[in-house]
């Protein structure tokens, strides 16, 4: 052996995130230009944790399901004025 132990990786490169979030590695890279997604910059690359992309699907769906309550609250008064008219 010379010293090396089978150490797993805690990243993925924006091929392997693209595919971990289902999206195209163009969408992954337009996110990261716009600061919209998390991502560690080590020289040149760009690398994403695994963990770090839960917490933020995390936060997303969240947002996500605030939203569509709000629109729930906006909407559901509003249609049922236009119904009694």
């Amino acid at each position: 052996m010379n010293g090396i132990q089978n150490i797993e990786r805690q990243t993925m490169n924006a091929q392997e995130t693209a595919a971990y979030l289902g999206v195209s590695k163009d969408l992954v890279y337009s996110m990261v230009k716009a600061r919209e997604l998390p991502f560690v910059k080590i020289g040149r690359r760009i690398l994403f944790r695994k963990e770090a992309l839960e917490r933020w699907m995390q936060t997303q769906e969240m947002k996500g399901q605030t939203a569509a309550a709000n629109m729930a609250n906006m909407e559901g008064p509003n249609l049922s004025a236009v119904f009694k008219q």
